[in-house]
């Protein structure tokens, strides 16, 4: 395609399905990725969190791996969303969940006496917004309807 998959005909439909192969490729590897840790997780917590500390617990497990993927299609969200030269709603989203992020984990932990647990969980849920409004993003510009904040 000339000018990086833009033409008049699809609009920005061009540069997205150019990629999309590639992205769907890159999140199975990290669901895989993810499925393999529930399965050998007593051998990655032994080396992650030593040889003295013996951590049984699948909460941890599956909080980890939820974290995870979320992050991995944030970073996906992130890259497409920069392909097309609009980032404000990124950076408004990010600056949001960092300072929501430390209040509510640190709140959790000395108000309401919550563990590691807490901290994980606040984390996936402070970047929910962000992946709601990232993908929106995406949909309006790849559609041709974006406007106001999703265009900047």
């Amino acid at each position: 395609m000339v000018n990086g998959g833009f033409n008049k005909k699809n609009g920005n439909k061009g540069k997205f399905l150019e990629y999309k192969p590639m992205i769907i490729k890159f999140f199975l590897i990290i669901v895989f990725g993810l499925l393999g840790l529930i399965v050998g997780r007593d051998l990655v917590f032994s080396y992650w969190l030593s040889h003295e500390i013996f951590y049984n617990n699948y909460d941890i497990s599956i909080l980890i791996m939820i974290l995870t993927l979320f992050n991995s299609l944030m970073l996906i969200i992130g890259y497409i969303v920069n392909g097309f030269g609009h980032l404000r709603l990124q950076m408004y989203t990010a600056i949001f969940a960092s300072v929501a992020n430390v209040l509510l984990s640190i709140g959790g932990i000395i108000l309401f006496d919550y563990g590691v647990n807490w901290v994980i969980l606040v984390s996936i849920l402070v970047s929910i917004p962000g992946m709601y409004f990232g993908m929106l993003q995406i949909f309006r510009l790849v559609h041709g309807n974006a406007f106001g904040v999703f265009v900047k």
